[in-house]
């Protein structure tokens, strides 16, 4: 932290613009080093124009803008400086090496961020929202960074750890102090109605957090059917490569094959599973069958396939009544049939709903030929309705995690309380246990925006009972 630090701010290639960025308590001294002309009082946050030096030489780099920020009104919360120049790997190369002669080392990856979270300028949710926000690839996913940044998470957050860190405090206290008259009459079943609500409120970010999955994307769509009726023809045609294995024999896929595809504004994790068969002998394809109804189950998008030539002949299969989110059906090897009419097409589809049982009788239907690609974009339509359809039904804010990490730190906090909870409610419950519960959660929450609580919770001790009298 003592270090001064440099680094190239903006993307590589020829652009009009690039910045220099330098922050750390010799930022001013490296600015005068390597651009000039300067004044002898530098005002904060205004900019200059002049030329960048090359300190060695005293070489003219190039012309641009120069801005100093006065701690602690920077990024960083340290003295900061930025040179805007022009564009280009190269010109942005050696203006970069001429901060470095002038004193800056090269900065780290993330350091600036990481400072200004030791700064006490940004917390960890929002460091991390700032990498969400560069690598954002959909307008959902950056309106949650941005959201993210504004403390849409942060907020609720900091408030329940907080709320711990007080009822953390009071059952402090009673473990040490416990003698104290004004620390005996505390009422253990208030304590257990806050822990539930607490218990309440995390749970609820983690069910916003699972009902945001299908509004930012990857859902989850499982091709399934009997063998040989062009599931993995469909996968490849979707994807635009020939990622799975596609021969005239029944049973060729084996294993379940999983890739993503973006459709608009959507994102999907698509998974060809083997044919399910009514009997076999091979164990290898029973594994397969078994991996396929394991995918099934897990996936929000089911989307079922037949063989066109079977509809005429009643013998189509059936599929399977699996608990997903949407149904789709697909009937494949339109391209076979001797009168691909649309009548004929509608008398095949009236045959075929006419014996699917429950929601599969209402399921949106695409005819399609996976060799030709005809009716591919009616199935796209198909899958992008039903994602549009699971998106208007989950309910859920911007307080969304950007990472696993976050996740399982709340997952955490969840379970440390519910053990208090549980705790409270046995006759014999040491309190040492309990406080570890509460401590635990409120560490837990901690963790996500980078605060440790153990200094606080003295702080509060002391404070709010006024022991030492």
């Amino acid at each position: 932290m003592n270090d001064t630090i440099s680094a190239i701010a903006t993307a590589a290639g020829p652009a009009a613009i690039g910045i220099v960025r330098i922050s750390g308590p010799d930022a001013e001294a490296v600015l005068r080093r390597c651009f000039r002309p300067l004044p002898s009082e530098l005002p904060s946050h205004k900019l200059l124009h002049g030329w960048v030096i090359d300190p060695s030489t005293n070489e003219p780099l190039d012309e641009g803008l120069a801005v100093f920020m006065r701690a602690p009104k920077s990024y960083t919360g340290e003295h900061g400086v930025e040179l805007q120049v022009h564009g280009g790997s190269l010109n942005l190369r050696r203006i970069f090496e001429a901060t470095l002669s002038a004193g800056a080392r090269q900065a780290q990856a993330g350091e600036f961020s990481l400072r200004a979270f030791l700064n006490g300028r940004i917390d960890l949710v929002r460091a991390e929202a700032i990498a969400e926000l560069i690598h954002a690839e959909s307008d959902e996913a950056l309106r949650v960074a941005r959201a993210q940044l504004g403390g849409a998470l942060s907020k609720p957050i900091e408030a329940l750890r907080l709320r711990l860190l007080e009822l953390l405090v009071m059952l402090e206290g009673q473990l040490d102090f416990g003698e104290e008259d004004e620390l005996q009459d505390w009422d253990s079943g208030e304590l257990a109605r806050q822990l539930e609500v607490l218990q309440g409120q995390l749970a609820l970010l983690l069910r916003n957090q699972e009902n945001a999955r299908w509004y930012l994307g990857g859902l989850r769509v499982a091709f399934l059917g009997p063998p040989n009726v062009g599931k993995s023809s469909l996968f490849n045609l979707l994807l635009g490569a020939d990622r799975a294995i596609v021969t005239e024999r029944a049973g060729t896929t084996r294993d379940v094959l999983e890739e993503s595809l973006r459709i608009e504004e959507q994102r999907f994790l698509l998974s060809d599973t083997a044919g399910l068969a009514t009997q076999t002998d091979d164990p290898v394809e029973r594994i397969g069958i078994a991996r396929s109804l394991s995918t099934a189950e897990q996936a929000d998008v089911l989307v079922w396939l037949l063989d066109a030539a079977q509809l005429g002949e009643g013998s189509a299969s059936l599929p399977p009544d699996f608990d997903a989110a949407a149904r789709l059906l697909v009937v494949n090897k339109v391209d076979l049939l001797e009168d691909p009419s649309s009548a004929r097409l509608e008398v095949l589809e009236r045959e075929l709903r006419s014996y699917l049982r429950g929601a599969w009788a209402e399921a949106p239907l695409s005819w399609l030929s996976a060799r030709s690609g005809e009716g591919r974009q009616a199935l796209e339509k198909n899958m992008l309705a039903a994602a549009r359809a699971l998106r208007a039904q989950a309910e859920f804010d911007m307080a969304l995690f950007c990472n696993l990490r976050q996740v399982e730190a709340v997952r955490a906090a969840a379970a440390a309380t519910a053990r208090a909870v549980q705790g409270l409610a046995e006759a014999y419950y040491p309190l040492e246990l309990l406080c570890s519960d509460v401590r635990e959660a409120a560490e837990a929450l901690g963790s996500i925006v980078g605060v440790i609580a153990v200094d606080e919770v003295l702080d509060g001790i002391f404070a709010r009972f006024c022991i030492g009298k």
